[in-house]
């Protein structure tokens, strides 16, 4: 049995999620980092981005794109 702040229903839609999530991020002109504190999942959390046994949730090369912000501009975030 694990914990996590939320769970997503497949790989897909936890890539979404933290896709979404990185955009906003990097969209925040005052923003000038950001500490993604769980790498992996845990014992008893598993808000990770690769599992218990160090297996990547989703492929790294989107984790990569995503954490890095490519092609996201500073100040672009609207809000709607």
């Amino acid at each position: 049995k694990t914990w996590g702040y939320s769970a997503a229903k497949s790989s897909a839609e936890f890539r979404r999620r933290y896709e979404e999530l990185m955009s906003a991020i990097h969209r925040i002109e005052l923003f000038c980092g950001f500490c993604y504190t769980q790498l992996t999942d845990t014992f008893q959390e598993a808000n990770g981005l690769y599992t218990a046994d160090r297996k990547p949730k989703f492929p790294v090369n989107a984790m990569a794109r995503a954490t890095r912000g490519v092609g996201l501009g500073r100040g672009e975030l609207t809000s709607t």
